[in-house]
């Protein structure tokens, strides 16, 4: 009996061990996962799908509910969250996930689409706009950062989407050198006037006071020609006046001067109707 004992104790040890190894870096906010897939891959895609994906569109948004704590421990190390990314800036490696992680959730609470231009970062607040270079060949691009990581103990300080990796040419050496730069979100902070769109709520239009002529603002890229070809789009279905702002490395669309408050909330219709997000408001 007691030798029995013994070994359903190892039993129950070794089945503890297994379960621990299975155990996610993205975990440690309450995501408990079982990935069906023991290591990660590129998907079999079609190429032509990815390179018509386009930048993420920078925009307010509130910090996510998940996600944001001030402090956490991965590994014996521990990370303090920053409250803003105003000049934030780093140097360092930059890495991808893919397959493996396809589908589950990210660690602000929303599912990871390694279709979609996001990335993963230790310490910026969530979620944050991010414009990386690929040091080694030029290449930029924004991302939407919504998920913790990566932490391999090396020098990596970003984690991208299958699909910001392969803009970047990071696909197919695994990482790359790359500069990151934050853009600040009291930038993209709407005045009192404006409203905010929350990350789990679709674009509605909004009842505002305006009192000057003022813009409404569609998309912002870091590269020209994604901003020339949004523009075009927003030409063929609005009369208004389309205008491409540079602003440090991104280049702003925006419709207007609108004198209007109905003449706003028309425009926000069409580009509704049309699957375009009628954005945010500048003067």
């Amino acid at each position: 009996m007691i030798i029995k004992r013994f070994i359903l104790s190892l039993v129950i040890v070794f089945l503890s061990a297994c379960q621990t190894a299975k155990v996610s870096q993205r975990e440690y906010l309450g995501h408990n996962h079982s990935y069906k897939h023991a290591n990660d891959s590129a998907p079999q895609t079609d190429y032509g799908r990815l390179n018509n994906v386009k930048d993420a569109v920078p925009r307010y948004e509130v910090k996510s509910k998940y996600g944001n704590p001030r402090s956490y421990s991965v590994k014996n190390k521990t990370y303090q969250v920053l409250d803003n990314n105003k000049d934030f800036t780093q140097h360092g490696t930059a890495s991808w996930y893919g397959k493996k992680f396809h589908g589950f959730k990210t660690s602000n609470g929303e599912t990871y689409d390694m279709y979609a231009m996001s990335a993963a970062h230790k310490t910026l607040p969530l979620p944050s706009y991010v414009e990386v270079k690929n040091i080694e060949n030029g290449r930029t691009t924004i991302v939407r950062v919504n998920d913790r990581g990566p932490f391999h103990g090396d020098h990596r300080i970003i984690d991208l989407s299958y699909a910001a990796a392969h803009k970047l040419g990071v696909i197919s050496k695994g990482t790359a050198k790359v500069e990151i730069s934050a853009i600040d979100r009291r930038t993209l902070q709407l005045t009192n006037n404006d409203v905010a769109i929350s990350p789990t709520e679709q674009p509605k239009v909004a009842q505002q006071r305006i009192t000057a002529p003022s813009y409404i603002q569609v998309g912002a890229f870091s590269n020209i020609d994604n901003a020339k070809a949004l523009a075009e789009k927003v030409r063929l279905i609005t009369s208004t006046q389309v205008r491409i702002i540079p602003h440090n490395s991104i280049h702003k669309v925006q419709l207007g001067p609108l004198p209007s408050n109905t003449r706003i909330q028309t425009i926000q219709n069409t580009l509704i109707e049309n699957n375009i997000e009628p954005g945010i408001i500048t003067s």
